[in-house]
């Protein structure tokens, strides 16, 4: 099984972007695909290439193993990779130890526990890299790739100016999927029709 493989499939996107950025459709390991505008930057993956856009990989893949068992960045691409306006990540992680049907049936009070617990990790985390986390919205239940996720969305300082973050925790039957977007906070309406049509391109398979 390979971390991550590209097939060029042109997809235009609709209501919101402008129609005429291609996208491409990007098979990923663990049976996850999504589609991305063909021009943008893969800044890391199993392809191995530091430079080099979604459409320039489509012909050069380098075959990575995908370790059974272990958390496995699948993607992390860019707009621009000198000045990242917008970005997806996607992460695939053991089983988690709730199930899909479990997630669906949170109430407002798990999901609460649930972002009280993120938001202190996440001060944590930004802490450690000199960023502060500028506000957060409450957490809630979304289907993402057909399964169940647990939606956040937040503010967090950058270094040129404040960036918006979504992040969902997408729960599978065998895995457990990380799902970030994120642009810059004073760009959210050029960018958030986009990284929707993203977040609306990806299917998860068993």
């Amino acid at each position: 099984m390979t971390a991550i493989t590209l097939c060029f499939s042109p997809c235009f996107a609709q209501t919101g972007v402008s129609a005429d950025i291609l996208f491409v459709k990007i098979e990923l390991a663990r049976h996850i695909a999504a589609q991305l505008p063909k021009d943008w930057t893969v800044l890391s993956g199993a392809q191995g290439r530091a430079h080099g856009t979604i459409a320039d990989a489509v012909g050069g893949i380098s075959i990575v193993p995908v370790p059974a068992g272990q958390t496995v960045k699948l993607l992390h691409a860019v707009s621009n990779v000198q000045n990242p306006y917008a970005a997806v990540i996607v992460n695939s992680m053991p089983q988690a130890p709730v199930t899909p049907e479990q997630v669906r049936r949170f109430d407002r009070s798990l999901l609460r526990d649930y972002g009280t617990s993120f938001e202190s990790r996440m001060r944590d985390s930004l802490k450690t890299s000199g960023r502060a986390l500028l506000s957060m919205e409450e957490p809630h239940i979304e289907r993402v790739g057909g399964w169940p996720a647990i939606a956040i969305s937040y503010v967090r300082t950058g270094e040129q100016g404040a960036i918006y973050v979504q992040h969902f925790d997408i729960y599978t039957p065998d895995q457990e999927l990380l799902l970030i977007l994120s642009c810059r906070d004073t760009a959210r309406g050029v960018w958030l029709p986009l990284l929707d049509r993203i977040r609306n391109s990806i299917v998860v398979g068993e």
